[in-house]
Formats: structure tokens, sequence, C-alpha cells
């Protein structure tokens, strides 16, 4: 009866004797299975492969998450860009009108606090608590636009693409500014 030590070694003999007549390089097979593990094990005992991929797996999170953001401040200024154009749209339409009084109905971010509509080259006329502290915001902004803007998306907290705009046939001479508050991200303007 063979003692099962012989046998892993004549196991290991022939393996090595095939490995020679297969091979110019005369290694036992123990020794390359421990210099292979070996080179594989990189940082905390993971393999440079493993870890490359938790390096790109964290970039393509990041990346999403930027994407993201950038694609939720475009809608935002978007949807704002798009009630600047229909709030001139229904004053035109009351504007050519021989007699109309309508409430005009929108949705804004929930950053917006109000709008205002103002004549930047009179003073304050009639102006309650909260639209004087609008008008003080706006004198303590050092980018006030040229003076023919008169509609302002007051949003103290946050930046959107469109900020001051002219809306035609606008009449601040009773109340300036005159700001309409958005509620919940709703306002509803008297045309």
């Amino acid at each position: 009866m063979i003692n099962e030590n012989k046998l892993f070694s004549l196991r290991k003999i022939t393996k090595i004797k095939s490995k020679k007549a297969n091979s110019r390089l005369h290694f036992s097979l123990d020794n390359h299975l421990l210099k292979y593990k070996r080179s594989q094990e990189g940082f905390f005992g993971m393999s440079f492969g493993m870890i490359f991929s938790i390096i790109l797996i964290v970039f393509f999170i990041v990346a999403a998450f930027v994407a993201i953001r950038f694609f939720l401040n475009y809608q935002r200024c978007s949807q704002v860009g798009l009630f600047l154009e229909d709030l001139q749209a229904k004053v035109d339409e009351a504007f050519n009108s021989p007699s109309a009084g309508f409430y005009f109905n929108s949705t804004l971010p929930s950053g917006v606090k109000a709008i205002c509509f103002l004549n930047l080259s009179a003073g304050e006329i009639n102006a309650d608590t909260t639209e004087k502290g609008v008008w003080s915001y706006i004198q303590e902004q050092h980018d006030i636009p040229d003076f023919t803007k008169n509609t302002l998306v007051y949003s103290p907290d946050r930046e959107y693409c469109v900020k001051w705009k002219t809306t035609k046939h606008i009449d601040v001479s009773l109340k300036n500014p005159n700001c309409i508050e958005v509620k919940s991200g709703k306002i509803s303007i008297k045309v």
C-alpha cells in the first residue's frame, strides 16, 4: 500500500516532469502558485482590477449626480423663462383687447419668492414691508441691469438663468415695486 504523502509527491513529480517537457522554465507548481497569488494582491489584499473597478463605479456615480443636477437646474431655468414668455403673451393680449380683466395662473420653481414689476429709475411708491425688503435687496445688488428692465424674478436664496426681463405694457406709476408673492410654487397675477 502506498502512503498518501508518497502518492502526492508522485503526482507532483509527474506534473513537474510533464511541465518540463512542455516548457523551458523549470519550477515547481507550488512556487508558481504562490508567486501568482502574491502578484495579484494589491492594496488591502484586493487585486488591482477590483480597486480599478471600485474607482470606476465611484466615478460613474459622481458623474450621474452631476448630470442630474445640471438637468434639474436647466429645468428650473427653462420653467422661469417660459413663465416670463407666457406672462408677456397674456399682457399683450390684455393690452390689445378693448376691455380685459383676467388672472394669469402659473407655476414657478420653489426658490422663487415673488415676481416684482418695478421702475428702477423711480423711487419707492406705496410699497409695503415685503416690497421695501425687495427694494433694499435690489439696491444692495451690484449687478443691477439697465433701466429698461422692469420685471424681477425675486429669489434671494437661489440664482436662476433669468433674473431681469423687460415686460412691455406694464404700468408701475401707482405702486413701485409691485410684487406678487409665489405661494407653494404657484402664482396668480391679475392682468
